[in-house]
């Protein structure tokens, strides 16, 4: 469909004059074509299974009910094609789209708020000059448990934490700390996932020390040598962005991958370095309770859980798991290797010394076996099937258990009801568990109002009626 053809005259008398017909600086398309890939755009106004991209319909659950990603084609009818650059940069930076439409902060908007000007302007062009209109909505629909349905409730939460800045274009020139803090924080938006979230479910805790995202742990990727990635090298947080893979550190899954997979793997070298310089200077936070690193948990030769001092310490006992064992052994051996080392090559990945085994958390174990994996790079594609569906929720504790206690941490034990949870999106937050209870006072409080009101409406007819 020519995205210039004239469209019904009723349509086109509600769209703004000059918006149609645009001509944009290749430059500036280019410059925005680099900056939609850095913000990630496609990922998530993508419906993977329909693949339409930039049509919207993607589906991310929350514990407020499910988010659906909107059409940002420049289709006029369905997507932003009507939209001035004004609008286009109002609702990217502050959510709020024409017609004081409230977006909800699914979409990073209060990270992209510290997105320059200039890249502000170079996005809008690419949009509206390189991408192909979609003419219809999403399938379905954003749809979240009260109060959270009504939009206008964002309108509070953006007063209290709608308040960051731009970069100034100086800071986002390329190389070094400067450009990295501008793509962690701004353009690739890390910290939107990998920050905790406060009571309002902005961010709030200690930056980039790790969150949780649809039942997914997001890691601390502070500079803690323990917790967090100070003790990988430059080289492999550069692999790591760039294929998903850091070998005997971390494999992406979940978000992750995704982020690999549509964004981070086409940053430019210097930009995966500046990332890196950035991260090292984060101030380290260390998980507590954790001692050892994920990749030095257990010698790899007998597998006995090692010291903080790096010695050897002692083999753990292993709980009798025959169910466990023979669902691993009949299908997740396959690929990893009946003694869970994965192959030479790392295309398989070590159980031992992982991540999502060895850490504090079962949660991305879990998630991996019930969910699955997909990771496409220019490089390799990397598919794990999902069990979720095939496997009962205690077949999934059961494996899940016996990895735990064989090669990773076996302080860490998971049941069905957990495995549900996660599956369900994770541990409500603070602030859904407490609605119940505010709406009540909410309640209480308003006939409170009411009766006072009543009484002092009746009093005044009382005085007035005896002078």
């Amino acid at each position: 469909m020519n995205r210039l053809a004239l469209p019904a005259i009723a349509t086109l008398a509600l769209i703004p004059m000059g918006v149609l017909a645009q001509d944009f600086d290749p430059d500036l398309v280019e410059r925005g074509r680099y900056v939609a890939v850095a913000a990630d755009c496609a990922a998530c106004h993508t419906n993977h299974e329909e693949g339409l991209e930039w049509a919207g319909g993607y589906v991310l659950d929350t514990p407020m009910g499910q988010m659906i990603s909107t059409n940002i084609t420049p289709s006029v009818e369905f997507g932003i094609g009507g939209w001035t650059e004004a609008q286009f940069e109002r609702a990217v930076r502050h959510g709020v789209a024409p017609g004081l439409h409230m977006i909800y902060p699914g979409m990073p908007y209060a990270d992209y708020a510290r997105i320059s000007d200039e890249d502000i302007s170079a996005l809008y062009a690419f949009i509206m000059s390189e991408i192909e209109p979609i003419d219809q909505a999403p399938a379905l629909q954003t749809s979240l448990a009260f109060p959270f349905n009504i939009r206008y409730v964002m309108a509070g939460w953006n007063l209290l934490f709608g308040h960051n800045q731009p970069f100034d274009a100086a800071t986002t020139q390329p190389g070094g700390a400067d450009r990295g803090e501008y793509l962690v924080t701004a353009l690739a938006h890390c910290n939107t996932c990998h920050s905790p979230r406060n009571i309002l479910m902005a961010e709030g805790g200690p930056f980039l020390s790790g969150g949780n995202v649809g039942g997914w742990d997001v890691p601390n990727i502070t500079s803690d040598p323990i917790s967090g990635i100070g003790g990988w090298s430059d080289e492999e947080i550069v692999q790591y962005l760039r294929q998903g893979n850091a070998h005997g550190k971390a494999q992406a899954a979940g978000p992750m991958a995704e982020a690999v997979s549509y964004s981070l793997q086409y940053l430019n070298d210097d930009d995966l370095q500046a990332i890196a310089t950035f991260l090292r200077t984060v101030p380290p936070v260390r998980t507590e309770g954790q001692d050892v690193p994920s990749f030095a948990f257990r010698d790899p030769d007998t597998l006995a859980l090692m010291n903080p001092d790096g010695t050897v310490g002692a083999v753990p006992t292993v709980t009798p798991n025959p169910e466990g064992e023979q669902l691993f052994l009949s299908s997740c051996a396959n690929c990893h290797g009946a003694d869970a080392r994965g192959t030479d090559d790392f295309y398989y990945p070590s159980l031992v010394n992982n991540a999502a085994t060895s850490g504090t958390s079962a949660a991305n174990l879990v998630m991996v076996i019930s969910s699955g994996l997909q990771r496409e790079t220019e490089e390799d594609y990397f598919f794990m099937p999902a069990y979720a569906g095939q496997w009962t929720s205690q077949q999934i504790a059961d494996v899940a258990n016996y990895v735990l206690q064989s090669y990773g941490n076996p302080e860490l034990v998971v049941d069905a009801a957990y495995v549900e949870l996660l599956q369900a999106g994770g541990e409500p937050p603070l602030l859904m568990r407490a609605m119940p209870y505010l709406l009540a006072l909410g309640g209480i409080g308003a006939v409170a109002v009411l009766l006072l009101i009543i009484y002092l409406i009746r009093n005044r007819r009382r005085r007035a009626r005896f002078g």
